[in-house]
Parts: C-alpha cells; sequence; structure tokens
C-alpha cells in the first residue's frame, strides 16, 4: 500500500512479487494524487512525483526526437513540444510529419479505450476482450496520447484498436496478455497491412514465458513498445520491460530531462521520453481529459508509427536501430 502523497513529498512504490500493472487515479488540479496497492499483475504508471531527486542508471542516455516534420501544432503541450527538438529551451510548438502515422495499427494491450472521445477522431476501435468479467469499455482510465486528433496527440492519424487485458482495477493476468498477443499475430499475418504496432504499458515481476509471447510476435515483424515500469529498479528484473527484442521506453521528467525518480531504468532500457503529468483522452465522457504520470504515458509517443507512415516499414530490429540513430544523446541526467 502507499500513503497520499503531499504536495512536498516525493511518490514512494512498494515491489511488485507478481507481474503486475501498477495504477494510478487521475490528478485532478486542484486535488493530490494517491495510489492503490497491487496484488496481481498491474499496468505500470504512477502519479506525479514532486521531487528533485533522481534514479541511478547504466541506459543509454537518449530521448526521442522525431523525423523530419510538415506539420505544426502551436502552444503545445510540453511532452510533445519536447520530442520533436533535441535540446532546450523549447520553442512552444510541435512538429511533426504530416503523414503523422497514417496507415498504422496500433494495438493498445491494455485496460480498454473510450472510443466515444472526441480526441480520438472516430479512428479508435474496440478489439477483442481476453479478461474475464471484463467490459469492452475503459473502466479503468487511463489517458492515451499516441494518437489523437487535436491537441494532446503524436501520432495524429494512426488507427487504435483496444485489446482489453486488464479490469477496473488496472490488474491483469499474464495468460491473458499472452492471448491477446497471439490474437494479435494471427491479425497481422492474415492483414494485407503488415504496419502493426503493439503498446504494452504494462509490467511486473521477471516472466520469460510472457518475454517469449513478446519476441515472438517482433519475430512475425510486429513492432513492439513496452514500459520500463515504476518501481524505481533495473527494468532488466521485470517483465515484459526486460524482453531484449522489445522497445522498452523509460520516462524522464517532462520539465527537466531528469530521470523521473519512480522510473526503471539500466541496460534493458533503450530510450526515455517524457512521463510525468502527461495529459491526453480521458474515459468519463466524449471530450474528458485525464493526467497522469508513470512509464505508461512515457511508453505511447508515437514515434514508431510516424517513422513507419514517414519512412516506410522495416523489420523491427531495423526500425530499433533507426529509433537510436534518431535519438538525441546525452541529454538525460
Amino acid at each position: 500500500t502507499t500513503t497520499s502523497i503531499p504536495t512536498t513529498t516525493r511518490a514512494t512504490t512498494t515491489a511488485i512479487p507478481t507481474t503486475t500493472r501498477a495504477t494510478t487515479t487521475a490528478i485532478p488540479t486542484t486535488t493530490k494524487a494517491t495510489t492503490t496497492a497491487i496484488p496481481t499483475t498491474t499496468r505500470a504508471t504512477t502519479t506525479a512525483i514532486h521531487t528533485t531527486t533522481k534514479a541511478t542508471t547504466t541506459a543509454a542516455t537518449t530521448t526521442a526526437c522525431l523525423p523530419l516534420p510538415s506539420g505544426v501544432e502551436p502552444a503545445a503541450p510540453n511532452n510533445l513540444d519536447r520530442i520533436d527538438q533535441p535540446n532546450r529551451p523549447l520553442d512552444g510548438i510541435y512538429k511533426y510529419p504530416i503523414t503523422s502515422g497514417s496507415g498504422v495499427n496500433v494495438y493498445i494491450v491494455d485496460t480498454g479505450i473510450n472510443t466515444a472521445n472526441v480526441e480520438f477522431g472516430g479512428r479508435a476501435i474496440l478489439g477483442p476482450v481476453f479478461c474475464s468479467g471484463c467490459p469492452n469499455s475503459d473502466d479503468h482510465g487511463y489517458p492515451f496520447l499516441i494518437s489523437i486528433r487535436t491537441r494532446y496527440g503524436v501520432a495524429k492519424q494512426t488507427t487504435l484498436i483496444s485489446i482489453k487485458v486488464c479490469n477496473s482495477q488496472g490488474q491483469c493476468q499474464n495468460s491473458d496478455i499472452i492471448t491477446a498477443l497471439t490474437y494479435i499475430r494471427n491479425q497481422h499475418r492474415s492483414s494485407s497491412n503488415k504496419n502493426t504496432v503493439i503498446n504494452l504499458s504494462l509490467g511486473g515481476g521477471f516472466s520469460q514465458i510472457l518475454n517469449d509471447a513478446v519476441t515472438a510476435a517482433v519475430n512475425d515483424g510486429i513492432h513492439v513498445v513496452v514500459a520500463a515500469g515504476n518501481f524505481a529498479i533495473n527494468a532488466c528484473q521485470t517483465s515484459p520491460a526486460s524482453t531484449p527484442e522489445a522497445i522498452t521506453v523509460a520516462a524522464t521528467d517532462t520539465s527537466t530531462d531528469t530521470i523521473a525518480s519512480f522510473s526503471n531504468f539500466g541496460t534493458c532500457v533503450n530510450i526515455f521520453a517524457p512521463g510525468t503529468l502527461i495529459t491526453a483522452a480521458g474515459n468519463s465522457g466524449p471530450a474528458s481529459l485525464l493526467t497522469f504520470s508513470g512509464t505508461s504515458q512515457a511508453t505511447p509517443h508515437g514515434t514508431i508509427a510516424l517513422m513507419i507512415a514517414s519512412g516506410g516499414n522495416k523489420s523491427p530490429a531495423q526500425m530499433k536501430i533507426d529509433l537510436d540513430n534518431l535519438s538525441t544523446k546525452n541529454v538525460v541526467l
């Protein structure tokens, strides 16, 4: 369990003994953030971090930087503004490829999507549900920023497909995640469109079986992007973040480029992206927004979808190399 987080203290988390998906509550502007205990497999998110300390790391200090731009969003949110330029100070503008992820299918393996939210522009689709007794809707509340029509989106023209594996508490079973990955592999194989990305903003204790399921998807030509986790430990101790073939994303403080104090770290991390106070489409209504912090928010920043749409699809191994080449080096503190 954790206690409520006053504005002058930093959030703490407890170790997750099984494969879990850490949950968090939305952060209203006038209230303090709280977290709940996670007894089973839960998704990796956390609450806002009010601290000046950082986690130690041995990962490459790289952060996402987008392909050459042709679309422009003025007065952009800080996280979007940060990923389109290599260095600070920020210019307040989000510049992105005009293709903006068009023609790319992104499977969100998570707690569901509020497809009625106007921010998705009608491009979010409900796929199957794999958790027992779960409705085909987002009854947990998790903001997706990878593909949004207006202010908060990175890859604004992608198609999002909801694959629900986690319940209203954000708890997931490895068996359900593996079944979902098998389903996506079959969809990918049977489709003429091979531009497939899987987002796994979930994680917990090390599981070779879960890692093997991710590897199988990558071997089918699917790009799998996973959250590093929010336990402030070596990501190599967790799954699916420790899958060598996946793209594992850790979180930086959106305003400073320091490693977020909750973020996992280590050699299994491939890249960093902004992960604190990220606002995106919410689940409570057609125009709702939510603000969260966590590696689950860093992960779906949409760079792979942008790269596929603007430069063509490649093997996951080559795309991982291209992402590293595109990233900005030695800026994460």
